[in-house]
């Protein structure tokens, strides 16, 4: 997500100087809106438990991964530790 929003933000950069639009335009406040919707998906995520069936591991996401092959992932802290966690996204079921 964090991605998405860069990538967001780096066009309307470009938007700006290439068609010299003026603070305060619907298109500003549209790019506000899709930026602001990024930053909701990916705050969501964080903290969501997890319990991982095949090793009984259970856990708050802290944060999430993409491997360079395109793979999609959580990192885990184990309930009551300071022990971490990375799963794909395979592995992860949401309980409660």
């Amino acid at each position: 997500m964090i991605e998405a929003r860069n990538i967001v933000s780096e066009e309307w950069a470009r938007a700006v100087e290439e068609f010299e639009l003026r603070p305060g335009s619907i298109t500003e406040t549209v790019v506000a809106r899709i930026i602001n919707r990024i930053d909701e998906a990916s705050h969501r995520e964080l903290g969501t438990f997890y319990r991982v069936d095949h090793d009984g591991f259970e856990g708050h996401v802290i944060g999430t991964y993409l491997t360079r092959e395109g793979k999609r992932g959580a990192v885990l802290q184990q309930i009551g530790t300071k022990v971490v966690h990375v799963y794909s996204e395979k592995w992860l079921h949401a309980d409660g």
